[in-house]
C-alpha cells in the first residue's frame, strides 16, 4: 500500500501588517510615520566594521525620535521596517495594553483600526502637551536627534508621558526641589564631616535656587534660596583687596574705549552696508527675557527636574578651618503676603519707572512697589525680613564670615553709571555690589551670566599685578592688538567677493539638483566677525530630505550617509565637467574629504581666483551657531578683536588644527566668548540666548536669521566692563591656565561652568568639553587625547610666562603685527 505524500502547506502573509497600521494611526492623529536608515554607531570618529544586515529607525512626525522611537534590523528594508513596527508595539503595550496591541494586530481593515484609535489618540495628545510646554527643553530637540543629551531628556519625557496617560493631573509643571541629592559615596554626615568634593574642591554643597514665580506661590520675588541640608561657613583666609584702578590705568582704558568706539563705528558702517532687506531691528530681535530665573539649564547633562537651579560657583573662595561648625539651613522667604507691598522686578519694559521716578529705558533694572508711594526697603530690612522666618527655638550659632564674601539674598539690580561716574561712584565692580548688597551671581538674573568667581577675581589681581608693573608693555600690547585686527580683517570688497561666490556657486550647484530646491549659506568666519582677510569660505549646502522646499531645521536630514552621497554627486559632477563649461571654469581644483563631518574643498578659478571653500551638507547647526557669534560680535567690539588675535596665536602655535587632534577656530571662538562672559567682572558679553530666547535660542526657519540687525540698542542695561583690549588680553591666558578642565565643561548656552560629573559618561574621554550653543554636542572633540590637551595646555602657560617680564610685546607671543618693533 503506497502513502500519499504530505503536501507542506504554505506561509499565508497576514492582511494587514502592524507597519501598516502605525503608518494609518500617524496619519489619523497628524503624526505621519517617519522611517530613516540608521548609522552605525561611531568611536571618536572611527567607524565600526559594516554589517550585512540594514538597520533602520522608526518615529512619529512631531515628536523627536529621542522621545519616542523603534529600531529595527534585518536583510532587507522591508524586514527592517516590520521588525521596527514591532519594536514600536512594544510601547502602546506600555502606554495602553497588552489587550489593545493585540486587538490591533487583528485588525483586518482601516475600519476596524479607526474603532480602536480612540484608546491611542491620549498617549500622543500627552505627547503634544509635553512638547508645546517645552518640557525639559524638548523643543531644541531636532526630530531625529540621537545626542547623548537628548536620549536622556526623552527618556525622561516619556516616563512623564506614561505618568499623565494614567493620570492627567500630574500634568508637567516643573516643580522645584528642595531636597538636596544624596551624596553616592556617603550616606550620613556626622555636623563636623566634611564631604570629599568639599575637601578635595574647597567648595561647599550650596545649591543656589531662584525663585521661579509658580503659580502655587503669590510670590514675585526673585530672592536666592539656599537648600543644602548642612551649610558649612567658614573662615575666610584674608586675600589682597582689589584695588580701584590708579590714573595711569583709567588713563589707558580712555584710550581704548576710543579705540573701541572708533571701531564700533566702523561695525556700524559695514552693518548699514551689508543690512539684508526686510530686517525691522525694532522687532527682529523679539522680547526681552524678563523672567529673572537665570541661565537656562544645561542641555548637555543629565536632565534637572527644577532647570532654574543651578550650583553655587565650583570655584570657591572658601578654605577648611578645623573649628568649622556646621549650621543647619533655613529657606528664605519665597512667598509674599497679599498685605506686602514690595514687589521686586528686574530687567522691565521701556513703561516702567526707576526709584527716582523717572521713565527707564527699554531693558533698564528697576525696583518697584505695588503702592508707589512707599519707598524701596534697603538690604538691612531684606536681611532682617528673613531672619524672622527662622524659629526662635531653634539653637543656632551664628558665625561671622568676611563681609567681602557674604551672599545676600537681595535682588536689587544696578543701573548705568549715573553722572558718568563709573560703578555709580564706587572705585571697583566689588564695591558697587556691596555697596548695593547685590549677591555675587546677580548678574546670572539680568544677562544670564553666572561669573566664575574665584577665577574672575585671580584674573583681575593678575592683571593688576602686570599693569602695576609693566603699564607701558600693557598699552602697547592693547594698541596692537587694534592694528592687529585693522590690518587682518577682511575689506568690503573682500566680503563682496565671498558673497557673490556663493551666489555663483548656488546656480550651478541648483543645475544638478533640479529636483531639489536647495540653498547655499555662507557660515563661519566670513560671518561671524572674528575672520581674516585670507580665511576659508565655509558653506552648507542645504538639501531637503524631509519636504520639497526646505524651511525650518526639521526639513534637513543630518545623516552622513545622506550627506556623503550627495557631495560625492557633486564631485562627480564637478571632475566630468569638459573645459570650456561654466562650472569647470568656475572651480579650478575639488577634494572630497570623508570625515566625520563630511566637506568638499574647492578652489576657485576666474574673477574668484585663489578663493577656497568648504561645502558641507545639512550641518545646519553651524548656520545658527554662525548667527549667534555673529551678534555677539556687535555687542561689543573687543570680542571680534580679541578672538582673531587669539585664533593667530594659536595657529602660530600649532594648538588651532583640528585635523592633528588640537582645537578648531569654532572652538577657539567659544573659548573666547566664554571669558568674556565668565572670566571677567562684570561680564563683557551678556548671554543672548537667555537676553533674546526668542530669537537665539529657538529652531526657527532659516529664511528669518538675518544678519546685520541694530542689537546695541536692544541690550538691557548693565554695568559696563572697562578693561582695555590688553588686559583682556592677558586675564585670557590667566584664566585657562588654571582652568582645570578634567573636573568642568563649559556651557556658552547656559553662561556658566558645569561639573563634568553631570555629563553623560559617555563624554568622559574627552580630555576638554565645550557644550555647542544650539545641538549641545562637544565643539571640541577634535582633542583625541590627554596628550594633546597637555600640549594646549602648555602652550597657554607658556603664553602666561610672558606677561611675567618686565617687557613683553606681541612677538613674544609668535604673532606677527605690524609696527611691532
Amino acid at each position: 500500500m503506497t502513502r500519499k505524500r504530505k503536501i507542506a502547506r504554505r506561509l499565508t502573509a497576514p492582511d494587514r501588517t502592524p507597519l501598516q497600521t502605525l503608518r494609518f494611526i500617524g496619519e489619523r492623529l497628524n503624526h505621519p510615520l517617519i522611517i530613516n536608515d540608521l548609522e552605525p554607531k561611531t568611536y571618536r570618529g572611527q567607524e565600526v566594521s559594516p554589517s550585512p544586515d540594514v538597520k533602520r529607525i522608526m518615529c512619529f512626525a512631531g515628536i523627536p525620535s529621542c522621545v519616542l522611537s523603534s529600531k529595527g534590523t534585518g536583510a532587507r528594508e522591508n524586514l527592517a521596517d516590520e521588525s521596527a513596527a514591532h519594536a514600536m508595539l512594544d510601547f502602546f503595550r506600555l502606554a495602553v495594553s497588552p489587550e489593545f496591541v493585540n486587538k490591533l494586530c487583528a485588525c483586518k481593515d482601516d475600519d476596524a483600526v479607526l474603532e480602536l484609535l480612540p484608546q491611542v489618540t491620549p498617549v500622543f495628545e500627552q505627547f503634544d502637551k509635553a512638547i508645546s510646554v517645552d518640557f525639559l527643553s524638548i523643543n531644541r530637540c531636532t526630530q531625529l536627534e540621537m545626542s547623548p543629551s537628548s536620549l536622556l531628556r526623552g527618556r525622561e519625557i516619556k516616563k512623564r508621558v506614561l505618568v499623565n496617560t494614567k493620570n492627567p493631573s500630574v500634568g508637567y509643571e516643573l516643580e522645584a526641589s528642595t531636597t538636596p541629592k544624596p551624596n553616592r559615596k556617603k550616606d550620613k554626615l556626622s555636623p563636623n564631616e566634611t564631604t570629599q568634593d568639599e575637601s578635595n574642591n574647597g567648595t561647599s554643597n550650596e545649591l543656589i535656587t531662584i525663585s521661579s514665580g509658580d503659580s502655587r506661590s503669590s510670590s514675585c520675588s526673585a530672592d536666592i534660596i539656599i537648600v543644602s541640608e548642612n551649610i558649612k561657613v567658614r573662615k575666610m583666609e584674608p586675600m589682597s583687596p582689589i584695588k580701584s584702578p590708579s590714573p595711569q590705568v583709567e588713563s589707558m582704558r580712555k584710550v581704548d574705549d576710543a579705540q573701541k568706539s572708533c571701531m564700533a563705528g566702523e561695525f556700524v558702517r559695514q552693518s548699514r552696508d551689508r543690512r539684508e532687506e526686510g530686517i525691522d531691528s525694532s522687532t527682529y530681535f523679539g522680547q526681552i527675557n524678563t523672567s529673572n530665573q537665570g541661565p537656562a539649564d544645561v542641555f548637555c547633562c543629565l536632565p534637572d527636574p527644577n532647570p532654574v537651579r543651578y550650583n553655587e560657583d565650583p570655584y570657591s573662595d572658601d578654605s577648611e578651618d578645623e573649628g568649622e561648625k556646621a549650621v543647619p539651613s533655613k529657606r528664605a522667604r519665597t512667598d509674599v503676603d497679599e498685605t506686602d507691598n514690595e514687589v521686586i522686578i528686574l530687567n522691565t519694559s521701556s513703561a516702567s519707572l526707576n526709584p527716582l521716578g523717572e521713565a527707564s529705558t527699554s531693558g533698564e533694572s528697576v525696583l518697584s512697589k505695588k503702592n508707589p508711594e512707599s519707598r524701596v526697603k534697603d538690604s538691612d530690612e531684606e536681611i532682617g525680613d528673613m531672619v524672622d522666618e527662622w524659629d526662635e527655638n531653634d539653637d543656632i550659632e551664628i558665625l561671622e564670615q568676611d563681609s567681602g564674601d557674604q551672599e545676600v539674598t537681595t535682588t536689587t539690580s544696578p543701573t548705568t553709571a549715573q553722572n558718568g561716574r563709573l560703578f555709580d561712584g564706587h572705585p571697583n565692580h566689588q564695591s558697587f555690589m556691596k555697596a548695593h548688597g547685590l549677591s555675587v551671581h546677580y548678574q546670572a538674573k539680568t544677562i544670564g551670566v553666572v561669573v566664575n568667581k574665584k577665577l574672575s577675581d585671580s584674573v583681575e589681581r593678575f592683571v593688576e599685578s602686570v599693569c602695576e608693573r609693566s603699564l607701558d608693555s600693557v598699552k602697547k600690547l592693547s594698541s596692537l592688538a587694534w592694528d592687529h585686527y585693522r590690518h587682518n580683517t577682511q575689506s568690503d570688497a573682500t566680503y563682496n567677493k565671498k558673497m557673490n561666490a556663493r551666489q555663483t556657486l548656488l546656480n550651478e550647484i541648483q543645475q544638478l539638483f533640479p529636483d531639489k530646491f536647495i540653498n547655499l549659506q555662507v557660515t563661519g568666519s566670513t560671518i561671524n566677525g572674528c575672520g581674516a582677510f585670507n580665511s576659508d569660505v565655509d558653506m552648507c549646502l542645504c538639501y531637503p530630505t524631509s519636504s520639497y522646499r526646505g524651511y525650518v531645521f526639521d526639513d534637513f536630514g543630518n545623516d552622513r550617509s545622506n550627506s556623503t552621497k550627495v557631495l560625492r554627486k557633486l564631485d562627480r559632477a564637478i571632475k566630468r565637467t569638459k573645459y570650456g563649461q561654466p562650472l569647470k571654469n568656475l572651480i579650478y581644483r575639488c577634494e572630497m574629504i570623508p570625515a566625520k563631518v563630511p566637506i568638499i574643498k574647492l578652489k576657485l578659478n576666474g574673477i574668484f581666483k585663489e578663493l577656497e571653500v568648504d561645502i558641507n551638507v545639512n550641518n545646519i547647526a553651524g548656520i545658527y551657531n554662525s548667527h549667534l557669534t555673529h551678534y555677539y560680535s556687535l555687542v561689543d567690539a573687543r570680542f571680534p578683536v580679541l578672538a582673531l588675535l587669539v585664533k593667530h596665536w594659536a595657529g602660530a602655535n600649532y594648538i588651532n588644527n583640528a585635523q592633528a587632534g588640537y582645537l578648531n577656530s569654532y572652538t577657539v571662538i567659544l573659548l573666547v566668548v566664554h571669558f568674556l562672559q565668565c572670566g571677567v567682572s562684570p561680564a563683557v558679553l551678556p548671554n543672548l540666548q537667555y537676553v533674546f530666547p526668542d530669537k537665539f535660542d529657538k529652531k526657527l526657519p532659516l529664511d528669518e536669521l538675518l544678519l546685520y540687525g541694530d542689537i546695541s540698542d536692544k541690550l538691557p542695561v548693565s554695568v559696563p566692563n572697562t578693561w582695555s583690549l590688553g588686559e583682556l588680553f592677558i586675564g585670557f591666558f590667566h584664566y585657562y591656565s588654571n582652568f582645570d578642565f578634567e573636573k568642568y565643561a563649559i556651557s556658552i548656552r547656559s553662561g556658566q561652568v558645569v561639573p563634568r560629573s553631570l555629563l553623560p559618561r559617555d563624554t568622559a574621554n574627552y580630555p576638554m568639553f565645550i557644550e555647542e550653543p544650539f545641538d549641545a554636542i562637544n565643539t571640541a572633540r577634535s582633542v583625541r587625547t590627554s596628550e594633546h590637551m597637555k600640549q594646549i595646555k602648555r602652550e597657554i602657560r607658556k603664553g602666561l610666562s610672558v606677561f611675567n617680564a618686565q617687557k613683553f610685546t606681541m612677538r613674544d607671543l609668535r604673532v606677527a603685527v605690524w609696527g611691532d618693533t
